[in-house]
């Protein structure tokens, strides 16, 4: 898909100007598919996302983003799959476990929604789910500041990834290991946005 590397292009073009740090980039694994779990704080989550990942990740996003022309496109740059209205969870995990069967790489935020005062709220076991049934390595990524997209003078947006997880690992029944992944999952991105908030306020930068 040619618009998904112009899109990357343009919004690391923006990141470059906005002084993007990316920790943790030797964690990135090289192969695919990866379910990618991340904090959700703006709209520019995604396209700040991929900067990290060298292969095609997949979001799944509102059918509203596809009702306006430039969210629609730079999301459908950004790999997003659009979501109906009147369609349920489960109907997005099965998407999502259909592209990772075909090894593609997908990216899904737990929270469920954006959270503007920069906190982490709890996270839905959508995620947990999906590692539990595809056995897919699970890349935790933590972000700061990232509604400062558009404001680049500021240079304070952090991405910061983890290790990976490896749900094979988990030796237990299904309905078991989905809310032990889920709570794994919380303290893993916790941790890296604790860390990369205490990095920021080092250099003067974290803003509340």
């Amino acid at each position: 898909m040619i618009l998904y590397p112009v899109g990357k292009w343009l919004c690391g073009l923006c990141l470059k100007l906005s002084g993007l740090q990316i920790i943790g980039k030797e964690n990135v694994p090289q192969s695919q598919p990866v379910l990618v779990i991340s904090n959700h704080l703006s709209f520019a989550d995604p396209p700040i996302l991929v900067q990290a990942f060298p292969y095609h990740l997949t979001f799944i996003a509102k059918e509203d983003f596809a009702k306006h022309a430039f969210t629609r496109i730079l999301f459908s740059a950004l790999g997003a799959v659009f979501l109906k209205r009147e369609e349920s969870d489960l109907s997005a995990m099965r998407t999502v476990l259909a592209l990772l069967k075909q090894n593609r790489s997908a990216a899904i935020f737990p929270e469920g929604r954006r959270t503007f005062d920069q906190g982490l709220a709890d996270f839905h076991p959508g995620a947990a789910f999906l590692a539990a049934r595809s056995n897919t390595p699970v890349v935790p990524v933590a972000l700061v500041n990232s509604g400062h997209f558009f404001k680049f003078w500021k240079r304070d947006i952090v991405l910061h990834v983890g290790e990976t997880i490896d749900p094979q690992q988990l030796d237990l029944p299904l309905h078991e290991k989905i809310p032990v992944l889920n709570q794994l999952f919380q303290e893993r991105v916790t941790a890296l946005k604790q860390q990369s908030e205490d990095i920021l306020t080092k250099q003067g930068k974290m803003r509340r």
